[in-house]
C-alpha cells in the first residue's frame, strides 16, 4: 500500500514539474521518502539507497528553483 501511496506522489511531481511549479520537489521528496521505507520493510538496500539518492536530488532542485526565482 504504500509502495502505490509513493507512486501516486511521484506522479504527481512530474506532472508539476511539466507545470514548472516549485512545488513538485515537495511531492518527489515524500514520494521516495516512502520507497525508502518500503525498502527498509522489505530489507533491499538498492532500493533504499536509490530513493535516498533521489531525495537529495529533489532538495537540490528545490534550492536551485529558489535562487532562479
Amino acid at each position: 500500500m504504500i509502495g502505490w501511496a509513493a507512486n501516486i506522489l511521484l506522479i504527481v511531481s512530474m506532472w508539476l514539474v511539466g507545470s514548472k511549479k516549485r512545488i513538485c520537489f515537495i511531492f518527489g521528496v515524500w514520494g521516495n521518502f516512502l520507497w525508502m521505507v518500503v525498502g527498509f520493510q522489505r530489507e533491499t538496500p538498492d532500493l533504499w539507497f536509490i530513493a535516498l539518492v533521489m531525495v537529495i536530488f529533489n532538495a537540490r532542485g528545490w534550492f536551485k528553483w529558489r535562487k532562479a526565482q
